[in-house]
């Protein structure tokens, strides 16, 4: 997207020449040097730096004169502004929007579907004391200057003389603005179903059950891979039996399974290589196998409406339900990438060694977690889980970060306080952990603590004996797949989560 919309501004402005008309001697309240800090396409925001790598600004001048910078060049036009509606051209360009306090709104630039909204730090920011002074004392306009400027005293500038000169003004150390903790304190946690669905969705989940009924990954008997399979499930003295099956596809199982409808979306693999083919469809009778994304891409899940899920690159991507309108979120390799809400986004960023980062969409705004290469991340409430490996260990021990407790400190870029978290190490064996909001499990058949118990969290033993790894997980039942000390899976076992009874689903034929 980035290269066709340089190229869309290149050939535009080109054509663009020298601005003309009178400057007007009378300075222009909204002269300024307005620069670009979002940009949506589509719905979805999307990083400023991704796009302009040069920047994007333009500077308003007294007379009606701008000059407008794009890709490290700059180009003359001319603007106007009439009732708050804004217009600038130059040569072939135009761009329309609003103007208002020193906010720019732009859209559709260029025709490029990408709307941009800059600020100019001279209006925004300006001292309450060099804002113009009518002659009647203390105005609305003068009140509204001062509110913009923290560490300003109004009632000193009130009653300073119109001929004093303004003093020099401070340095901002003491209390940088704070919108980015202000966004920090809108974030959800999860509820009992967020822990639980988060869970499922960390461990690649190849099955899922939904009204009594199994579809996914299971057995074969006289095979050595799996199939996709339909099976009903029915509670029987307490505990889950199966009542009939039928199997889908003989040659493919699905990995990241959801179902919408009469329709099952999946990550589609071969049952024999385990090959990843890309996003898939098809009908829960197992008719209408359809292709929508083709590529070894991963991680999907199902967000207002959309497909979200990582491409063959490792960005995350999203297109809507028949694999169109393809749509870039992040432009970064990212693993593990959870929709805590359609507004809150956590993933492991491959670049910054493999650490943790949530981010608000809306305001694109971005909270590092921590420094550690982390894995399998799982937030139950505000508390978040994860694995981590200590130095020279090739085991993994269970990590977490109350995202409840934290340190402030500012950004050394924007001099905004943002949050600071502690994270805490344990020392027992953990793959990863499953969450219903209540209690804390790991993904092998271990005893379940409470989450502040997390330290005490311990999984397979280390010689890979007989153990069993949890591949669904529910309110009402949860399904381990039983491995031998062969590594093959021996039986799967259906527990039902309300009376602890258990009980061997047998294979299929």
């Amino acid at each position: 997207m980035k290269k066709a919309f340089s190229l869309l501004l290149a050939l535009v402005l080109l054509l663009s020449l020298a601005g003309c008309g009178s400057e007007s001697k009378a300075p222009d309240p909204n002269a300024g040097l307005y620069e670009a800090v979002t940009a949506e396409m589509s719905g979805f925001q999307i990083g400023v730096d991704s796009v302009f790598e040069d920047g994007f600004s333009l500077e308003l001048k007294d007379g009606g004169k701008a000059t407008f910078h794009y890709d490290g060049k700059d180009y003359s036009m001319k603007w106007a502004l009439e009732d708050g509606a804004f217009h600038a051209e130059g040569g072939g360009a135009e761009l329309d929007g609003t103007l208002s306090d020193g906010v720019m709104v732009l859209e559709n630039v260029l025709d490029s579907g990408i709307s941009i909204t800059l600020e100019c730090d001279a209006i925004l920011n300006a001292p309450a004391e060099t804002a113009p002074a009518p002659e009647t004392g203390k105005a609305a306009g003068e009140s509204a200057a001062a509110a913009q400027e923290p560490s300003a005293a109004p009632e000193q500038a009130a009653s300073r003389p119109a001929e004093e000169p303004a003093p020099t003004a401070e340095p901002q150390s003491t209390e940088p603005p704070e919108p980015v903790l202000a966004v920090w304190e809108s974030f959800p946690g999860t509820d009992a179903d967020g822990a639980i669905a988060m869970s499922n969705f960390m461990a690649d989940p190849r099955c899922l059950v939904e009204d009594g009924v199994f579809y996914g990954r299971f057995f074969i008997k006289n095979r050595y891979y799996a199939a996709f399979v339909r099976m009903d499930l029915e509670e029987q003295a307490d505990k889950f039996v199966r009542t009939g099956y039928s199997i889908l596809d003989m040659d493919h199982f699905p990995e990241h399974i959801y179902k919408l409808g009469d329709s099952l979306y999946f990550v589609c693999r071969t049952g024999g290589r385990s090959e990843n083919l890309g996003i898939y469809r098809m009908q829960t009778d197992g008719s209408g196998m359809t292709c929508l994304y083709e590529g070894d891409c991963s991680y999907l899940a199902v967000v207002d409406g959309r497909l979200v899920f990582t491409d063959p690159d490792g960005r995350l991507v999203s297109t809507d339900l028949d694999g169109g309108d393809l749509r870039l979120i992040l432009d970064r390799e990212v693993y593990y990438p959870w929709f805590i809400n359609p507004d809150w986004l956590i993933f492991q960023d491959d670049a910054d060694n493999e650490s943790l980062h949530l981010l608000h969409l809306p305001d694109q705004v971005e909270f590092k977690l921590n420094d550690t290469p982390s894995y399998h991340p799982v937030i139950s409430g505000t508390d978040l889980f994860y694995a981590v490996y200590p130095e020279g260990s090739r085991t993994s021990v269970l990590a977490h970060i109350d995202l409840s407790r934290y340190d402030v400190e500012p950004d050394p870029d924007t001099g905004y306080l943002t949050p600071v978290f502690t994270e805490e190490t344990g020392t027992k064996r953990v793959e990863y952990v499953l969450s219903d909001g209540e209690k804390l499990w790991s993904a092998v058949l271990t005893d379940p603590v409470a989450p502040e118990d997390w330290r005490e969290l311990e999984g397979p033993l280390t010689d890979y004996g007989y153990y069993s790894m949890y591949v669904f997980f529910s309110r009402d039942l949860y399904m381990n797949d039983m491995y031998g000390k062969n590594k093959n899976v021996s039986e799967v076992w259906i527990v039902d989560r309300n009376n602890g009874v258990m009980n061997t689903l047998p294979w299929v034929y």
